[in-house]
């Protein structure tokens, strides 16, 4: 059978449905396991949670976690033999099975998430008045602390997203391995550009301004807009780079 090779909303939504099928046992005992170690910790910080806002920090944990380790598994079956031939052989275009990954494991994950770890915090806090008699705050998912986490996670969450296509075994743990080398190199990198741009201000060892009084003022500026530059390609350029990176390289496996 010849697909066409463009984007149809029947087939797509079929599409989904499969991939939710195919992996609903796993959500379902994800979940659980969540469910379970969240509501012991819960009932277990009830005398401090006045002093402190859980959901800002375990919410943001079910997010990056759970997240990571399913947007890494989301291509396992491209790499088994078996599994590879009925998934490359379905009758959909090379698109339309990579947008429902990626909506699968990062929109679709941040509204099932949020929309989950909100019930839970109902029942937490409804568990907390009968038991302890003390209120306990409800998960707001439009908490600006909260979206910022959610905002970072679709970005972040397309390198984990290639890893799954790119790499055939333990792609979470090689995709980790290759983020702290790449954060050594480009430590080392900004060390040595710093080190070379202002040779006559180091003086055997930490950078020393003493000699100028306008260096510190240029050094600054230099690296408020080199931030900038940072802030942009993360916030506008790494997803997409990483969304197209992983298109090809699908595509790539199917020929």
């Amino acid at each position: 059978m010849k697909v066409e090779n463009y984007f149809n909303i029947r087939r797509f939504a079929l599409l989904i449905k499969n991939d939710i099928l195919k992996q609903y046992r796993t959500f379902l005992t994800a979940i659980g396991a969540v469910t379970g170690i969240l509501l012991a910790i819960i009932l277990l910080s009830h005398k401090s949670s006045g002093l402190w806002d859980f959901h800002h920090v375990f919410y943001p944990l079910v997010l990056f976690i759970g997240g990571f380790i399913l947007s890494s598994l989301t291509f396992e079956e491209l790499h088994h033999p078996q599994k590879s031939y009925v998934y490359l052989t379905l009758p959909c275009s090379i698109f339309e099975k990579f947008v429902s990954k990626l909506l699968l494991t990062s929109i679709g994950y941040v509204v099932g998430s949020a929309v989950l770890y909100y019930l839970l915090s109902l029942i937490a806090a409804g568990l907390n008045m009968l038991l302890f008699k003390q209120t306990f705050s409800v998960f707001n998912p439009f908490d600006d602390v909260i979206l910022q986490n959610i905002r970072i996670y679709l970005v972040t969450q397309s390198i984990f997203l290639f890893s799954a296509v790119y790499f055939k075994k333990n792609n979470l743990i090689k995709m980790i391995l290759s983020l702290f080398v790449l954060s050594i190199v480009c430590s080392a990198f900004a060390a040595l550009v710093l080190r070379l741009a202002y040779w006559d201000y180091w003086d055997n060892g930490p950078l020393i301004f003493s000699n100028s009084s306008d260096i510190g003022f240029y050094a600054e500026s230099f690296f408020r807009k080199l931030a900038q530059i940072f802030e942009f390609l993360f916030w506008w350029i790494m997803a997409p780079y990483f969304w197209i990176l992983s298109f090809f390289r699908l595509k790539e496996t199917e020929v």
